[in-house]
């Protein structure tokens, strides 16, 4: 034994086994009741993004991670008499709601990380999780009905309230919401809910609103089912249609719903619609921390997408052909803010290698077969795709340069026309 060593005994390696044992354990537990978490955003994530612009509420609170921040005290005071407003100013309904709350409560604040609730009693953190469940469901109920005015804020701080209710650190646990649902409107609130996320609310589906609003976006994709490929090599949208590959929308606006269809002389790449405005990145941002801090590493479809339409997306230009293939709205301003958009937000990012992974292969086949065929298919097939895909996105996409190009065939003819007849007309 070497000097300075300390003997292991067999009692040493006991306890050793024990804590691997008991930590796998945990983690299976922990596991199994992560959809009742209401998780924090990832360190990682933290440290290389714009927290507070992006992360922390604006205007309100819900729940205890942010709960207490004077910039947020404002609506802070308005949460009571929206709560009167949400129970009909009928003491015996908030009462039970109250009770209804507290005989949960250990189920409800095992939902946060433990150290944020630490200095709540149990009165206290149902109290503020009543409060908070009130203002939710009212404010989704007047946003949806078009009653703003009812819930006495400003334009501006409804607007800044709906992007601080998708927040990842701003949640409300489902089952705190689905106490406060009247049982005898539950049809009605399920409706509130669908216009408010254009999601079908199902209870038991999710953990809280932004799980709900990712559910929407994402189906379900048996992962076993696909195939891994590391040999894609990434290429903008200009570089694609200059073999031939053309853009369309998918069916579908589910982020998984991504095909690659190869024809005789062309391909088609669908990709699900998307509307870019003022709120994309910091809905995208949460989404993905949600599935960074996720324990199931393979539910990473949100993030994916970001990365691959980052790979897409390279400049302006590439944002413009989107647009033409009614494939992207833009709603946030120039063509270079979007591509600027999708860049950042893949900063750092690393995909589920098996997503696309099937789109991304018949991608490469098709360009390097494209390429890399004999000298006169090359030529033929290469300069048909790029000349058509060319002639198509410069002049065929807009009618009046249409109607001016079959204007400019026309007159040709009718000049050659009369060009000839001059020549060749018999004597009178």
């Amino acid at each position: 034994m070497a000097d300075g060593e300390e003997p292991i005994t067999i009692s040493d390696d006991e306890e050793w086994i024990k804590c691997i044992i008991n930590a796998g354990a945990t983690k299976a537990n922990r596991s199994q009741t992560r959809k009742l978490r209401m998780q924090k955003v990832p360190q990682m994530l933290r440290a290389n993004k714009d927290f507070q612009k992006y992360f922390a509420p604006r205007v309100v609170s819900i729940g205890p991670y942010h709960h207490g921040n004077p910039v947020l005290q404002h609506v802070q005071n308005l949460k009571p008499v929206i709560a009167s407003k949400f129970v009909l100013n009928e003491p015996k309904r908030f009462q039970e709601f109250y009770e209804k709350i507290l005989r949960r409560i250990r189920e409800v604040r095992g939902c946060y990380d433990e150290e944020s609730t630490q200095g709540y009693t149990d009165k206290a953190f149902a109290r503020m999780m009543l409060l908070d469940g009130c203002f939710v469901l009212y404010f989704i109920r007047c946003v949806t009905r078009n009653l703003e005015h009812d819930l006495g804020m400003t334009s501006l701080h409804i607007t800044f309230a709906q992007q601080d209710l998708l927040l990842l650190e701003n949640q409300l646990p489902f089952l705190v919401i689905q106490d406060l649902m009247d049982p005898f409107e539950m049809t009605m609130w399920k409706l509130w809910i669908h216009l408010y996320l254009k999601v079908n609310f199902k209870t038991g589906t999710a953990a809280h609103l932004l799980e709900l609003l990712r559910n929407r976006m994402v189906d379900y994709v048996d992962i076993n089912k696909l195939t891994h490929f590391t040999g894609y090599t990434s290429r903008n949208i200009k570089e694609l249609m200059a073999v031939g590959i053309e853009f369309k929308p998918s069916e579908s606006n589910s982020l998984t719903d991504i095909s690659f269809t190869s024809h005789q002389s062309y391909a088609d790449l669908r990709l699900p619609k998307i509307t870019v405005d003022s709120s994309t990145k910091s809905n995208f941002f949460n989404l993905i921390a949600d599935e960074v801090s996720s324990d199931e590493p393979n539910e990473l479809w949100v993030t994916s997408y970001i990365c691959f339409l980052s790979t897409l997306v390279a400049n302006p230009d590439d944002v413009k052909i989107l647009q033409s293939a009614k494939v992207l709205d833009n709603r946030l301003g120039s063509d270079g803010e979007v591509a600027s958009l999708f860049h950042e937000l893949a900063i750092d990012l690393v995909p589920n290698p098996y997503a696309y992974a099937n789109v991304k292969k018949e991608i490469q086949n098709y360009y390097e077969e494209t390429i890399s065929s004999s000298w006169f298919n090359k030529f033929c097939r290469y300069k048909k795709k790029t000349y058509l895909s060319q002639l198509k996105e410069d002049h065929l996409k807009n009618p009046w340069r249409i109607l001016a190009l079959v204007g400019a065939i026309l007159a040709l003819i009718f000049t050659g026309a009369q060009a000839y007849f001059q020549i060749w007309s018999p004597p009178s």
